[in-house]
């Protein structure tokens, strides 16, 4: 336990240490705050081995702000799914600690820089660690709190300021909907535990809350709700514009957010509460909708960004939409292997393309490069590895992580095939975007400034050893899930997550949660073929499942197996392909069939189509990569003419496709307004001359009257004492 809780509180101490002692320090911050996070990842590495064992940890420290039968409690839940992402999230802020020494040297803010990344790396840690939704709302929050202190580093400029605001404002809005959700969540289930929940889920599937007038599936406004925070947070459409602005912050904090922190949260939470999007059809169908557009949205403005760093972030975005439609149609182990994929190589691209505009002296704009590789060899060579990775080529890591997406959406049905036409579609630009800069930045035609190129020069070893390290890392990390002997390891590794709602929890590993009627009937083709097998046949075709039945998990893996509601049945078991559960046992935590989305991939699937499909997309990448290299690579007029017959495309792309005007328009120009016009008639009028200055006025005309009667002379006061007399006398003898 100890060593599980010193993996979030190494940083923690870090930062406080740092943040109180800061001006005794003096640019030495990096002494305490790199070997602390170099400690934390060695302690994840142990947690990764220790939970490969079997040895999954659910713990309470303390119970932390009881009110009334409301008793949440602070703690730890260390399963397949976090262990994955403790080392992600620990190796890259180890690289990115020790880049920054040299990035950030002689920055002013050098010492509070590390205090705030390191508190960023706590809050990440914390975030995938919990065990219940108001801890993971903690960490939620912190990492939004955290993400605008780094990207504000640089206050005196007005860019980063805005850049700040805009993604806190944004991420309150998604963060609204979460917490909404997390109290739906407490009132639906008066819990807010993970293992209560999940387990209580089938309890709930015909229950409905009241919204705006309407009657909705109480499960599938959990879960909307729930994902809601996740487009805020990963940047999926609609709350997307924050991530490219917030380039405004440095480098590494750059690669921070975009590759193990921040935006991979949402990804996270989505698969940490697959028992509730898997309970609901039109949650699922939102999720696979919205993580597709994202992806081809993404991609079309990153084709005609100028900003090296701007591309790598919608890239980022285009990303994180393919992990989310991943999660969308139950494919939550390809979603998460290509997070983890994802977050290797995209930190390399951020931390070479700082290592460019540092080379540089401060350059972004691709179109002022050319000829880098001169200069700075040992950033070439690694940015090639990251590229290759992004644009998904063999043998590295994204062409394992992404075409497992692509092959997963191909096996569930008609609308899945059109999300891997977007997939595919999207795997071109890609490639096209991703070496449009490489060619640009290291070939093409030298547009260096003479001051800039008289300057050039590779970056220092405390710079380019993360970048060897995490070029090696992109190319050996996804043969952690290739698919060429059997089965896929990855999904071996996860599955006791995704097959249980209890995210492996020992004692409630039977529990787990269904996919819903989407992969049966929206993702359907319309004979019924190529969805998964509905819940009568989710588990096999040999064995039927009856609610009164009983089996051990020995006799769950026979043809004649059958499975009751208090079965205690084990991942193996559960996807034994021998077993068939009834619609009454199918809607009982026992009908652990959330595995066969994942399944319908592994196995006995068609090991010839996913080749083919495989090629397909190797393809495409290629197709790409020979594109820009036709058009960058060299002197060309191509883009330039395609930019003027296709004016408004381009445009629209160059700018984003105007959204931010959109959203100015909107709702930042109509708030400006209301504020205006609010200041004008409550705070000017209402408070200040109505209220401050009326009640001055008031007390002086109330004065210039009294004054008339506060002489100080005894004879008026003897006078007036006369009259009141008489008049009161002679008001008794009238009336």
């Amino acid at each position: 336990m100890v060593t599980y809780a010193l993996i979030p509180l190494l940083p923690l101490v870090s930062f406080i240490v740092v943040g109180l002692f800061q001006k005794w320090f003096r640019n030495q911050a990096h002494l305490i705050c790199v070997p602390m996070v170099f400690l934390s990842f060695a302690l994840s590495l142990t947690a990764l081995f220790d939970v490969a064992q079997g040895n999954t940890v659910n713990v309470d420290f303390f119970e932390w702000i009881p009110v009334g039968s409301f008793n949440p409690t602070f703690g730890v839940m260390v399963d397949q799914l976090t262990a994955s992402m403790l080392v992600l999230v620990t190796l890259v802020s180890s690289l990115v600690h020790l880049y920054t020494v040299g990035y950030m040297h002689g920055d002013k803010g050098y010492d509070r820089f590390f205090a705030y990344i390191s508190l960023f790396t706590f809050s990440m840690l914390v975030l995938v660690t919990s065990n219940n939704f108001l801890q993971l709302f903690f960490g939620w929050e912190a990492v939004g709190l955290c993400s605008y202190l780094l990207i504000v580093h640089w206050y005196e400029r007005k860019a980063s300021c805005n850049a700040s605001l805009k993604a806190f404002i944004q991420n309150r809005v998604g963060d609204f909907g979460f917490a909404i959700g997390i109290f739906l969540i407490w009132v639906t289930f008066d819990s807010v535990d993970y293992q209560t929940v999940f387990a209580a889920v089938p309890e709930h599937l015909d229950e409905s809350v009241s919204f705006l007038g309407w009657e909705v599936n109480v499960m599938t406004m959990i879960a909307l709700l729930l994902f809601v925070g996740a487009v805020g947070k990963s940047a999926q459409f609609l709350l997307h514009s924050w991530l490219p602005d917030a380039m405004e912050g440095p480098t590494p904090i750059s690669a921070l957010i975009h590759a193990a922190t921040m935006v991979t949260a949402g990804i996270f939470m989505v698969s940490r509460c697959h028992p509730i999007f898997n309970a609901s059809e039109v949650a699922m169908m939102t999720v696979a909708i919205v993580g597709g557009f994202t992806a081809l949205f993404g991609a079309t403005i990153a084709l005609t960004q100028n900003d090296i760093k701007k591309v790598v972030a919608y890239s980022t975005m285009s990303q994180l939409g393919y992990m989310v439609m991943a999660c969308g149609i139950g494919a939550y182990a390809a979603g998460m292997f290509h997070l983890l994929t994802h977050g290797v190589f995209k930190a390399l691209l951020f931390l070479a393309a700082g290592s460019v505009i540092h080379a540089l002296a401060g350059e972004q704009d691709i179109r002022r490069m050319g000829q880098a590789k001169r200069h700075m060899p040992t950033t070439y060579w690694t940015m090639l590895w990251g590229s290759l990775a992004l644009a998904g080529i063999f043998p590295f890591a994204g062409f394992f992580s992404k075409d497992e997406i692509l092959w997963q959406a191909w096996n569930t049905g008609m609308m899945g095939k059109g999300l891997w036409l977007v997939g595919i579609i999207v795997a071109f630009m890609t490639a096209f975007y991703t070496f449009r800069v490489f060619f640009l930045v290291f070939y093409g035609a030298d547009n260096m400034d003479h001051e800039v190129r008289h300057h050039a020069h590779e970056s220092p070893k405390v710079i380019t050893i993360p970048l060897v390290t995490l070029a090696i890392g992109s190319l050996l990390v996804g043969w952690l899930g290739q698919p060429f002997w059997g089965k896929n390891p990855v999904h071996e590794y996860m599955s006791p997550v995704f097959q249980s709602a209890v995210s492996g929890t020992p004692a409630l590993q039977a529990h787990a949660t269904p996919l819903p009627d989407l992969v049966t009937a929206a993702f359907a083709d319309d004979d019924g073929h190529g969805a998964p097998a509905a819940p009568e046949a989710a588990l096999g075709a040999e064995a039927a499942v009856t609610p009164d039945a009983v089996a051990t998990p020995e006799v769950a893996m026979s043809a004649e197996a059958v499975v009751t509601p208090g079965a205690v049945v084990t991942p193996e078991a559960a996807v034994s392909a021998e077993a068939v559960v009834t619609p009454e046992a199918a809607a009982h935590p026992v009908a652990a069939a959330a595995a066969h989305g994942e399944e319908a991939g592994h196995g006995g699937h068609d090991k010839g189509a996913e080749f083919a499909l495989m090629a397909l997309s190797m393809l495409v990448a290629v197709s790409g990569i020979w594109m820009a290299h036709r058009w960058y690579g060299r002197p060309s007029q191509a883009p330039s003419r395609l930019a003027a017959a296709y004016q408004t495309l381009y445009q629209g792309s160059l700018n984003k496709w105007y959204w931010d005007e959109l959203y100015d328009a909107i709702f930042t120009r109509p708030t400006l307004r209301l504020a205006n016009r609010m200041w004008r008639v409550a705070d000017d009028i209402i408070i200040d001359k109505v209220l401050v200055d009326g009640v001055a006025i008031t007390t002086r005309i109330t004065g210039e009257i009294l004054k008339f009667f506060q002489t100080g002379r005894v004879q008026h006061y003897a006078m007036v004492m006369s009259l009141g007399i008489f008049v009161i006398v002679g008001g008794f003898f009238l009336f």
